[in-house]
C-alpha cells in the first residue's frame, strides 16, 4: 500500500489567506549585507493576460516574515539548513512522524505495521525513488499573536482554534518547486505539506497532527520539518537535478510569496 503526502489545506483556502496577508524577506545578519539582500530572479511563464512575472528566490540561510492567520505582529522564519535522508536511523526520533503507524511489506512480502513511514524498507532505508527532505527552521516571534477561541467574528464564530494566543502551527511552511505551476491556479506553485515534525509531542493537550509550538513575543524556537517526495512528482517534466535544484520552503506558495531555495541539486 503506497501513501502519498496530503496537503492539509486546499489551494482555495491558501489563496484566500494569501490574499489577506503578506510576507517579506529579512536580511540574514550573519552574512554580508549585500549578499543577504541579493535574490535570484527566476522568470515565470506569462499569465493569462500575457504579462511576464518574476519571483524572488532567496539563498538558504535567509530569513523572511509571515503574518498569515495572525491577529497582530509577525513570525520571522530563518531556514538554516536542509539535507536528504537515506537512512532513517539518521532521524533523532522515529515517533516524530505525523502518522502514528504505517502499513509496510516485510522481507517476506507480508504486510506488517511499523512505526516508520511506508516509503522505508524493513532495513530502515528509504526506498529507491523516494526521498525524505529534512529542513531546519528557526522562528522568532516579533510581536505575533494568533486569533483565539475568544476572538469572534460578526456572527459569533471563533476566529481561532486554540485558547493560547501564542500557539502557532509549524505546518504553515510548505515545500514547493518553483519550476512547477499548479494546474488549477496559475498563480500557485505545486507544494507539499510536511510529514515529520521534531516537536510533534511537545503539546499533548492538542492533536499531534496539528504540529503546534508555543512561542512568546521576543522568544525564538528551533525545529526540524520533514517532507516525503518521490520520482513520480517530476518524471516526464524535468530531470532529478532540476527538480531538487528548485525545491524551496515558503509560507505562501503563490506569486508574491517569499521562497528560500534549499540548495539540494548537488545531493
Amino acid at each position: 500500500m503506497s501513501r502519498m503526502l496530503i496537503v492539509c489545506m486546499t489551494l482555495i483556502e491558501i489563496l484566500f489567506l494569501c490574499a489577506c496577508s503578506s510576507n517579506k524577506a529579512i536580511p540574514n545578519k550573519e552574512t554580508d549585507a549585500k549578499e543577504s539582500k541579493e535574490s535570484i530572479e527566476m522568470e515565470k511563464p506569462a499569465t493569462s493576460e500575457g504579462t511576464e512575472n518574476f519571483i524572488d528566490v532567496l539563498p538558504i540561510g535567509s530569513s523572511f516574515s509571515d503574518m498569515q492567520l495572525l491577529a497582530s505582529g509577525e513570525l520571522i522564519y530563518e531556514i538554516t539548513g536542509a539535507h536528504l535522508v537515506d537512512d532513517i536511523a539518521e532521524i533523532p526520533a522515529l515517533d516524530d512522524f505525523m502518522d502514528e503507524e504505517f502499513l509496510v511489506l516485510d522481507a517476506d512480502n507480508h504486510w506488517i505495521t511499523q512505526d516508520v513511514p511506508n516509503f522505508v524498507n524493513h532495513d530502515m532505508r528509504v526506498q529507491d525513488g523516494n526521498y525524505l527532505v529534512l529542513v531546519d527552521v528557526t522562528v522568532k516571534n516579533n510581536g505575533a499573536r494568533c486569533y483565539t477561541t475568544a476572538d469572534l467574528d460578526d456572527d459569533g464564530i471563533s476566529l481561532g482554534h486554540y485558547s493560547d494566543p501564542y500557539l502557532f502551527r509549524a505546518d504553515m511552511l510548505f515545500l514547493t518547486n518553483t519550476r512547477m505551476k499548479d494546474e488549477v491556479f496559475n498563480t500557485a506553485y505545486d507544494h507539499w505539506n510536511m510529514n515529520y515534525y521534531s516537536l510533534k509531542d511537545d503539546h499533548p493537550e492538542y492533536p499531534s497532527s496539528h504540529a503546534t509550538y508555543h512561542l512568546e513575543p521576543g522568544d525564538t524556537i528551533k525545529f526540524t520539518l520533514g517532507y516525503h517526495l518521490s520520482d513520480t512528482l517530476y518524471q516526464n517534466m524535468m530531470t532529478k537535478d532540476e527538480f531538487f535544484s528548485n525545491l524551496c520552503i515558503t509560507a505562501n506558495p503563490f506569486e508574491g510569496g517569499t521562497f528560500v531555495n534549499l540548495s539540494l541539486g548537488a545531493e
